[in-house]
C-alpha cells in the first residue's frame, strides 16, 4: 500500500511538471477608454474591457487562444517576435499566413511555446492595434538564466486620438507625398498616465520593457538607478551596465534593476519621445514623461531628475547573447536597400531594392485553395 502511495505521489509530481495548456477566451469588442487623460474615444478591447489583459506562460506550454470577433469589422492575432516554426497559420499576417476573422465569427489560435522572453500580441489588421488591441506576452523560461526578487512588465505606448482607420487614409493618401507619419496625441508607460511604480528596498527587479506604440520611439531611464540590460528581443544576453535604453516600436528589453537600501526619497521614471521621428512637433505633446517610482508612498520628496541624454544610452549593435552560437556558414549573398518613394499613384511607399509591395488582387492564400 505504501509502495502503491509512493508511486502515486511521483506520478502526480511528474505531471504538474509538464507543460500546461493555457487556454484563454478573448471576446474581441469595442469599449471606451482615455488612458491619456484627455480624450475619451471608442478603442478595441478584450471582454468588454481595455487594456487586454497581459498573457504569461511557460517555455513549453501550449497557447489557446478562442477568439470570438464582436466587432463589424475583420481582426486577426499576431503574436510578435515569436517564430511559429511549423505553425506559420496562427501568426496572424492578413493575407500572407491567414485570412481575417469576419465580424461575428470564431478562430481559435493554438500553438507551442519554444521560446521564453518578452513579446507581445495585437492585432495584425490594417492599423487596427493602434486602436488598442495590444497585450504583453511573457513566457517565463523553465530555467532563468539570471535571479531576481520581482518580474515587473512596462508597456510603452504612444496614443492617437483619431481612430486608426481614420489615421490611415491620411497617411496613405496622395496629399501626402513625403510619407509623413501622423503624430500621436499623448505617450505614456503601463496602460495610463496614472500608473506607476513601487520598490521595496534592496530587492532586484526584471523590468520587461515593451515598446507596443504604433510608430514612437522612447529612451527609458530611472533616476539615481543604473540599468542592466540582460534580454532584448526574446534573447538573453550578457549582463551589459547602462544609464538608459532605447526601444523603437515593437521592440523589447528586459533591464535588472537593484532597488535602494533608503526610503529617504522617491524617484522619477522616465520615458522620452524621440522628436527626430516627427515631421511636426505639436506645441501640446508631452515629450518628456514621467512616472513616480515609490519607496515611500507616504511621503511627496523626489530625487532631483537627472539628464542622462541620448549618448548615454546602450548600443544594441554590441550586445552578446548569454549563450554565444556561431554564424551558419553561408555561399550566397543577398543585398537590400530599404528606401521610401512616391509611386505613380501619388502615395509614398516603402520598398526593397526600389520594388514596393502591393497587395495582390488574389489573396495568396485563395490561390492555394
Amino acid at each position: 500500500m505504501r509502495f502503491l502511495a509512493t508511486c502515486l505521489l511521483v506520478a502526480g509530481s511528474t505531471g504538474l511538471a509538464q507543460a500546461a495548456r493555457v487556454v484563454l477566451d478573448w471576446n474581441i469588442t469595442y469599449t471606451t477608454a482615455n488612458p491619456d487623460n484627455l480624450f475619451e474615444r471608442q478603442v478595441v478591447g478584450v471582454n468588454g474591457k481595455w487594456p487586454p489583459p497581459t498573457i504569461e506562460a511557460t517555455e513549453g506550454d501550449t497557447l489557446v487562444i478562442n477568439v470570438d470577433n464582436q466587432l463589424d469589422t475583420f481582426t486577426a492575432l499576431h503574436t510578435h517576435g515569436m517564430f511559429q516554426n511549423g505553425t506559420a497559420w496562427m501568426d496572424g499576417p492578413v493575407g500572407v499566413t491567414q485570412c481575417a476573422i469576419p465580424a461575428g465569427h470564431q478562430l481559435t489560435y493554438e500553438f507551442q511555446l519554444t521560446q521564453h522572453g518578452s513579446y507581445w500580441i495585437h492585432s495584425h489588421y490594417m492599423g487596427q492595434y493602434l486602436d488598442g488591441l495590444r497585450a504583453p506576452v511573457i513566457i517565463h523560461a523553465k530555467n532563468e538564466t539570471y535571479q531576481y526578487d520581482y518580474d515587473v512588465t512596462i508597456p510603452l505606448q504612444d496614443w492617437y486620438h483619431a481612430s486608426s482607420t481614420e489615421g490611415l487614409k491620411v497617411f496613405m493618401s496622395e496629399w501626402n507625398p513625403t510619407g509623413a507619419e501622423p503624430v500621436p496625441q499623448s505617450g505614456f508607460m503601463f496602460n495610463s498616465v496614472n500608473d506607476s511604480l513601487s520598490f521595496v528596498p534592496g530587492k532586484t527587479y526584471r523590468l520587461r520593457l515593451i515598446n507596443m506604440s504604433g510608430f514612437s520611439m522612447f529612451y527609458f531611464s530611472i533616476d539615481g538607478h543604473q540599468l542592466e540590460v540582460i534580454e532584448i528581443d526574446g534573447i538573453i544576453t550578457q549582463r551589459a551596465p547602462v544609464q538608459s535604453v532605447y526601444l523603437t516600436a515593437a521592440q523589447r528589453v528586459s533591464v535588472l534593476v537593484t532597488a535602494k537600501n533608503t526610503t529617504d526619497s522617491n524617484y522619477y521614471i522616465h520615458a522620452d519621445l524621440n522628436t527626430d521621428m516627427y515631421d511636426t512637433i505639436p506645441d501640446d505633446l508631452v515629450l518628456n514623461i514621467t512616472t513616480p517610482l515609490w519607496y515611500n508612498n507616504q511621503s511627496t520628496t523626489f530625487a532631483p531628475s537627472e539628464d542622462v541624454g541620448m549618448g548615454s544610452t546602450f548600443d544594441d549593435m554590441v550586445l552578446v547573447p548569454a549563450v554565444v552560437e556561431a554564424a551558419a556558414p553561408f555561399d550566397k549573398q543577398v543585398n537590400l536597400t530599404f528606401d521610401f518613394q512616391v509611386t505613380t499613384d501619388g502615395i509614398n511607399r516603402g520598398m526593397f531594392n526600389e520594388i514596393p509591395y502591393l497587395s495582390p488582387k488574389v489573396p495568396h492564400l485563395n490561390t492555394m485553395l
